[in-house]
């Protein structure tokens, strides 16, 4: 029995590893246009949380760096004591951290073992949404805190943009990566739940998709 565990595991890694190769090689090919479909989604963002801010340039570079050009139209004194009005940013973020949720999502996704092609769909439609928000709390807090960099912090609202920005560059885009993956994975169980199975025959197909008789497989 604990052959076959760690038989299921090696599966798994080795699975996860193709995966993980293959969602690579798909960001390194779509990874531009990603990007570039969520810019207006961060310019719109920046703005409403930011009316003071007037974006004059926003666009990804051929190194895939996420370009801003903001002015910004307030009067008041930076970390330093000294008087700041009109100041202008401008300053790139690396545009490739925007692929991590999604290779790790669907890496997941495609080799978690026990799931039908069916349900690999629903996860990955109820996986959409919930990349699509975790992007829009990613990038554009991590420029308004560059863009407000001069000043100095003040209130709850300026200390949770630091430490989001900090958790976020220290392994929070993996764990929300995998917290996405795994509300994804719960909600399709939860709302559609695997049907009850007759027992399998002992000289039957295993259900775990290994290709050999249950015998043989889980049923030892």
């Amino acid at each position: 029995m604990e052959k076959i565990s760690q038989s299921k595991y090696l599966r798994f890694f080795l699975r996860l590893v193709l995966a993980f190769l293959l969602t690579s090689l798909l960001s390194y090919f779509l990874g531009a246009l990603y990007i570039r479909v969520f810019l207006p989604l961060f310019s719109w963002e920046i703005k409403v949380l930011h009316p003071e801010y007037t974006i004059e340039e926003f666009y990804l570079n051929e190194r895939m760096q996420i370009m801003y050009q903001v002015q910004v139209s307030r009067v008041g004194v930076d970390i330093k004591g000294r008087r700041v009005g009109g100041t202008q940013a401008r300053a790139g973020i690396v545009g490739k951290a925007m692929y991590i949720p999604p290779v790790i999502v669907f890496s997941l996704l495609l080799a978690w073992p026990g799931l039908s092609v069916r349900e690999r769909l629903k996860v990955f439609l109820v996986s959409i949404p919930l990349l699509i928000a975790t992007e829009l709390i990613d990038i554009p807090v991590q420029i308004i805190n560059r863009i407000e960099a001069p000043w100095p912090v003040q209130g709850l609202g300026g200390h949770m943009r630091v430490f989001w920005t900090n958790f976020i560059n220290n392994g929070g885009r993996q764990f929300l990566a995998v917290v996405v993956f795994l509300i994804s994975f719960a909600s399709v169980r939860l709302i559609f739940p695997s049907r009850v199975k007759a027992p399998v025959g002992r000289n039957e197909p295993c259900p775990c998709g290994s290709g050999k008789k249950f015998k043989k497989c889980c049923g030892k």
